[in-house]
């Protein structure tokens, strides 16, 4: 094996080591789910994504109730801002205390018409958040913060990096999968994923 060969190898291996490593559970994921559930779900998604919102008022449901509290799947959707109405609410998102993530994210999802569509999409944000009990003074705080948005689009450089071109994509297992299109098809991929767990 010649010397570029040796380092056209290395690279590869690389790759496919820090995309495992993406793809592993990290400290600022929000959870749903047994930890030790043979399946995990990552889902990269925009909260201006309509194909994201048809997916959590659809079809998540059906997953939670038939996987996810049945101890099968552990559940992670991860903030892939596509626009900056998408990127206050991700920042939004990771203010709100753990327990409540995914209870804003179904609100800000059935809300999305009202919010990120609108000409003062922050505005009509702020509402929403104060109606859940963020007050106006914690809000204006997380709308300020550098920091928390330069880490929410450390997740979608990270994401960029596995070359998601869309949302939703989704990673059962660390096999991917992009849109869904009924609960059907989605548990379809869970079942083979159950099958095919060593767990």
């Amino acid at each position: 094996m010649n010397i570029m060969m040796r380092f056209l190898l290395v690279l590869c291996l690389f790759g496919t080591s820090a995309q495992a490593e993406i793809l592993d559970v990290q400290p600022e994921d929000r959870v749903v789910g047994d930890e030790k559930a043979p399946v995990t779900i990552i889902e990269y998604a925009s909260l201006s994504c309509s194909h994201c919102a048809d997916f959590h008022t659809d079809i998540f449901p059906k997953v939670d109730e038939q996987y996810i509290q049945a101890g099968k799947v552990r559940f992670i959707m991860r903030s892939f801002p596509t626009n900056p109405p998408a990127l206050t609410g991700s920042k939004l998102l990771m203010c709100v205390p753990k327990e409540q993530y995914y209870t804003f994210a179904k609100v800000l999802f059935s809300t999305q018409s009202k919010w990120a569509m609108s000409l003062d999409h922050e505005a009509n944000l702020k509402k929403i958040a104060l109606v859940g009990g963020v007050s106006e003074a914690d809000f204006d705080k997380c709308m300020k913060d550098k920091a928390l948005e330069e880490r929410v689009l450390n997740v979608r450089r990270d994401a960029e990096s596995l070359n998601i071109q869309s949302t939703p994509t989704f990673y059962i297992n660390g096999q991917s999968t992009r849109g869904v299109e009924s609960f059907e098809k989605f548990s379809k991929q869970i079942d083979e994923a159950l099958v095919k767990s060593p767990k």
